[in-house]
């Protein structure tokens, strides 16, 4: 059974007792010199916290087993996650902001229980203890990260509050605090130093050092200049008389009891002339007076103005108040005073006049300008439109057959010469087939080039229709027209060449000529292939064997198909030279 008071009197576990028994101390004695107010309650929970804190780790230093020390251990964070929650919620209090950071309070306190649930229930913070030449000490598991990471973040949120309100204050008593208090935060920080022996660095915990140094500012500080301010409270007459804005107290009868200074100013009366008199009678403009004559009969605005009035004085130029009311009800809710706080917004509303006159001026600019950008935009697009047109028309021309819809000569070679580099880098197969019209002068001869044309055409038609998509059909000149075929073998482009001849010479071209007859024309092609090879490598080689195909299979009678070269074929009775069926 473990015994969590199986300590041993140890000298490295003296500075962190005394100092939080310093600290409990201290946080008493700051409750009772600022009694009991909140910011005292604050720095209270935050002596706490760090006095369990050093109590705790006092016996894990002073504990005979590993047992005993992580039992002490876990003890600790029941304060150590407070730590920060506390030192955030201190400066809220000492800042008078409390009310803002209300949520990130609560919800740094719910975190700090949150974690003070896990590292006392679970081994997922704590895993155990380290053994040091001081003593033992915790060691931290992967969740001590995140608990890190938690804890400098708001102890960082608590001193950027304070660097900011110093920055802020105008130089004076508050002014000065707020530095000490950053100084005496700034000297705690470096307790943190600390968590350093939780991660196996065998630095010794000399956080006691800076508390003592936190301890004395702190107490400097409260006994100098205590922690808040005087408070509205202490010195309500000064605070009146001083204030920029208007003030009336009106009574249930609508009796003036408090005018200050500004109000008098603002309304154009002497004191005598206000405080004691009807307000319909004091303020020298019947309307604004029934209105503030209804607040404070009723506790209602009789106005549709949204609580900004015109004040229209016996003299002088009219003023727009902006008016806050406040109803002062004794029991059974009856009103017994009007507290009304008078504003002068008559600048302020010109001003917003003038820059709504200059918004709609800006805006009829922005507009006009916008159009004539708008058309300026219409102009151009249709200008890039027109240039794009042109461009694709001369790209067009300048790579594709007016006739045929092919590709031309110089795109031809542009494609040969491009499938080359191919061969001669990856050792690609490209073929090349020629088809050459058979007798097509006679065609022109005898049904005019008119007719001519369109057999080109229909032909062109029929190489698109019978080749693959990666087939790039062309035209050589005249009526001689061109396949180039990435990726193909001599043999089998003759296979295409083969099939595209019977598909022309299987139907007849047909035509209407001009007198309404309808021609049907013979028409036969014949066709050479070759292919690059190891003796063909360049275009013009490619071009001369598949026109010397071309030339052989005219030459043995046309309407024929024939391949360059004989070594290149594996059956050169079977392909090399093809005739009709």
């Amino acid at each position: 059974m473990l015994d969590a008071l199986a300590l041993t009197p140890s000298a490295y576990a003296i500075p962190t007792l005394v100092m939080s028994l310093a600290l409990l101390l201290l946080g008493t004695l700051v409750l009772v010199r600022e009694r009991v107010s909140l910011v005292s309650v604050s720095f209270l929970a935050l002596s706490l916290a760090v006095a369990t804190w050093l109590f705790a780790f006092s016996c894990v230093y002073s504990a005979q087993d590993a047992a005993t020390a992580l039992w002490w251990t876990k003890g600790a964070y029941l304060g150590v996650p407070f730590i920060a929650p506390a030192a955030f919620q201190f400066t809220a209090a000492a800042l008078h902001k409390l009310r803002v950071y209300t949520r990130a309070i609560v919800l740094s306190w719910a975190c700090a229980a949150l974690f003070a649930i896990v590292a006392t229930t679970t081994d997922t913070l704590i895993t155990g203890v380290h053994k040091y030449w001081w003593g033992y000490y915790p060691r931290y598991e992967w969740l001590g990260t995140v608990f890190m990471a938690f804890f400098f973040t708001v102890l960082i949120a608590s001193m950027g509050c304070f660097a900011v309100e110093y920055r802020r204050a105008n130089p004076g008593t508050h002014k000065h605090r707020v530095r000490l208090f950053i100084v005496a935060f700034g000297i705690g920080y470096l307790g943190c130093v600390d968590f350093v022996a939780a991660y196996g660095v065998p630095l010794y915990p000399f956080g006691y050092a800076p508390l003592s140094g936190f301890l004395i500012v702190v107490a400097w500080t409260v006994w100098r200049h205590h922690l808040v301010d005087i408070t509205p409270a202490f010195a309500a007459r000064q605070i009146i008389a001083t204030m920029r804005d208007a003030l009336l107290v009106l009574d249930p009868d609508g009796i003036v009891r408090v005018a200050n200074r500004a109000a008098v100013e603002m309304f154009g009366r002497r004191s005598h002339e206000l405080i004691g008199q009807p307000v319909t009678a004091a303020l020298g403009d019947p309307l604004f007076a029934r209105q503030l004559a209804a607040i404070s009969s009723t506790g209602t605005v009789a106005t549709n103005a949204g609580y900004e009035l015109t004040y229209r004085p016996r003299q002088g130029s009219e003023k727009t108040v902006s008016l806050s009311v406040e109803v002062m009800r004794g029991k059974r809710d009856v009103p017994v005073a009007m507290v009304c706080i008078a504003h002068d917004v008559t600048q302020r509303k010109r001003a917003e006049e003038e820059v709504r006159r200059l918004n709609l001026d800006l805006e009829r600019r922005v507009a006009e300008r916008t159009t004539e950008l708008q058309r300026l935009n219409d102009q151009l697009a249709a200008e890039v439109i027109e240039r794009k047109r042109a461009h694709d028309t001369l790209h067009r021309l300048a790579v594709v057959d007016e006739l045929t819809g092919l590709h031309n000569r110089r795109e031809m070679n542009r494609l040969l010469e491009d499938e080359m580099h191919r061969y001669q880098r990856y050792g690609r197969p490209t073929a090349l087939i020629l088809l050459d019209i058979d007798h097509f002068k006679a065609v022109n001869d005898t049904y005019g080039h008119q007719t001519g044309d369109e057999v080109l055409k229909w032909i062109a038609h029929l190489l698109r229709s019978n080749v693959r998509a990666t087939d790039r059909p062309a035209r050589y000149g005249g009526e001689e027209l061109a396949i180039i075929m990435p990726e193909t073998l001599a043999k089998d482009a003759f296979e295409v060449a083969e099939d595209l001849r019977n598909a022309i010479a299987s139907q007849p071209f047909v035509s209407v000529a001009s007198t309404g007859r309808v021609l049907q024309i013979p028409v036969t092609v014949s066709l050479g292939v070759a292919g690059y090879s190891a003796a063909i490598t360049t275009r013009e080689a490619l071009i001369a064997a598949a026109d010397d195909a071309l030339y052989r299979a005219k030459r043995t009678g046309r309407n024929r198909t024939a391949a360059h070269t004989a070594p290149l074929l594996p059956q050169q009775s079977v392909w090399h030279l093809g005739t009709v069926d």
